[in-house]
């Protein structure tokens, strides 16, 4: 089963959405639409299939997330094509909203932000990086590292990033 998220591959997608290097490679670290759409390439090159299927297979089934859509135009979840035809888009305009017709936008480069669901299948999913007897992990130091800090506030230890999962402190004064 091959899902499309668009109308061209993930790798002519990657090539026609190719960033200036601005920095060479390991000066700069920061987060990236385009590295992160770039990993789920090379899983599709390492792993020999499509990439949604790859996600669906490894980490959608195994966790029983049944109402969640990886491609970007969200056609491998038929309840999630469904829901999202009902969607409805607004922009402002002198303070008064007006009604889109655009329902959504397709994104290209769809490994970097197109995976939509429900609450319940994130709440899994949210459960399942953090319980170590979870079955998404195949090796028990896999969290560990995925959660390990990789960016830095200034010259401390403390994580602003970690493999593309961001920290933030969050505090109740009362």
């Amino acid at each position: 089963m091959i899902f499309t998220g668009s109308s061209v591959s993930l790798s002519e997608a990657l090539q026609l959405s190719e960033p200036q290097q601005v920095y060479r490679p390991g000066e700069i670290q920061a987060y990236s639409n385009y590295g992160t759409a770039l990993a789920g390439y090379i899983v599709e090159r390492i792993s020999g299939k499509d990439y949604c299927d790859y996600v669906h297979e490894n980490i959608l089934d195994v966790l029983g997330m049944k109402h969640t859509a990886v491609s970007s135009d969200h056609s491998d979840n038929s309840f999630v094509y469904e829901q999202m035809k009902k969607n409805a888009s607004y922009h402002f305009f002198l303070g008064r909203p007006e009604r889109l017709d655009i329902k959504k936008r397709n994104i290209t480069i769809y490994p970097a932000g197109a995976v939509t669901g429900t609450l319940n299948d994130l709440m899994i999913f949210g459960e399942a990086l953090t319980d170590e007897s979870a079955p998404l992990f195949k090796h028990p130091e896999t969290p560990q590292t995925m959660l390990s800090g990789t960016l830095f506030f200034g010259e401390t230890d403390i994580p602003v990033n970690s493999h593309g999962f961001f920290w933030m402190n969050f505090s109740v004064s009362v």
